[in-house]
């Protein structure tokens, strides 16, 4: 059986669900050609080109928005990001009202132009 990104996030605190369908929206809105699948095993979605560059991963009291390829190539101009371990970097959310698309789309783009895809 193959999970959505819906039945994924549905599991979650209604907060956290919230976080989810909002994060999802603005990734597929500036990354819309990445191809998205559930990761089940991680209890995650990801987005890839060549190589996984941003996941949305539900915890039980945040959402993790992770990036792939991390480290100072990543174009973070807020200072949001924060080292999640040796691959990946994050920003955490608890409420949807968090998210901050300004702040956002830059480290998007850059970690799908750095996972191989040209982004405009």
């Amino acid at each position: 059986m193959r999970l959505s990104p819906e039945d994924l996030f549905s599991g979650f605190d209604p907060h956290l669900e919230e976080v989810c369908v909002a994060l999802r929206a603005l990734v597929r809105k500036t990354i819309p050609d990445a191809t998205e699948s559930v990761q089940v095993g991680w209890s995650v979605v990801s987005y890839k080109y060549k190589a996984m560059c941003v996941l949305i991963s539900p915890r039980d009291s945040v959402v993790r928005l992770m990036v792939d390829p991390r480290g100072e190539d990543l174009d973070d101009p807020a200072g949001l990001l924060v080292e999640t371990g040796v691959r990946f970097m994050h920003v955490d959310f608890k409420e949807a009202s968090e998210i901050n698309e300004k702040n956002l789309v830059p480290i998007i783009l850059n970690a799908a132009q750095l996972c191989g895809r040209s982004a405009t």
